[in-house]
């Protein structure tokens, strides 16, 4: 996540003060965003850690398969709401007259890709969760990559300014988002995500919600 940052802020730079201001105004908007993914994604891999652990396999895929439907349902909610106020919102989180243009451009992106924010970092901590590290490695670190390719080309080379960067980052959720999907489609991770295994089960969400609201709240503090 800081190496999206650094590398938006490095290409945007070359636009001015009030373009790379746009930027850091809105991490703060991405932070809240990735303590919500972080809040489902983290408590659902701990409780599904242990679900595997005691050989409970098809109660552990109906946790990580409700947790990413839930969580990707949350934050596509929020983003949108955030959508529609985006302009007072880049305002309150300190956006002067001249940045304020390239802040509402930066954000716009960020909150449409904010489902796949969260489905990428729910999908990465639930591979994780079954000790797939590399696996979960190789699909972060891919929009990462992604994103330093696609920032000088949406930027200099399309001319799109502030909005190129966070469509860049936006583009490079989605492709990370793809890349971690790819164990799951063709069923060689341990865990299945399947809608036969979509179903609302009071306990293990309050078990993934134990777990997963403190992480969230610390991050977002």
């Amino acid at each position: 996540e800081s190496i999206y940052n650094l590398a938006d802020t490095f290409f945007v730079s070359g636009l001015g003060e009030a373009a790379t201001a746009a930027v850091a105004i809105n991490d703060s908007l991405m932070n809240v965003l990735r303590a919500i993914a972080m809040g489902f994604a983290m408590g659902a891999a701990s409780y599904i850690s242990r679900l595997m652990g005691a050989k409970k396999d098809k109660q552990a895929c109906n946790v990580a398969t409700t947790t990413l439907a839930l969580g990707s349902a949350f934050s596509l909610v929020v983003g949108l709401i955030c959508f529609a106020f985006r302009g007072w919102l880049v305002d309150l989180l300190g956006s002067t007259a001249e940045a304020h243009q390239h802040s509402v451009n930066y954000a716009t992106w960020i909150l449409l890709a904010a489902p796949f924010t969260t489905a990428n970092v729910i999908m990465n901590q639930l591979l994780r969760s079954e000790g797939s590290t590399k696996i979960a490695m190789v699909g972060m670190c891919s929009g990462c990559i992604l994103n330093c390719l696609l920032d000088p080309l949406f930027i200099n080379v399309f001319q799109w300014g502030v909005g190129g960067a966070a469509a860049a980052t936006a583009l490079s959720k989605v492709f990370s988002c793809c890349v971690l999907a790819i164990p799951y489609i063709r069923k060689t991770a341990m865990l299945e995500l399947s809608p036969k295994h979509l179903y609302f089960d009071k306990k293990n969400m309050l078990e993934v919600g134990r777990m997963g609201v403190p992480v969230f709240l610390r991050m977002s503090l």
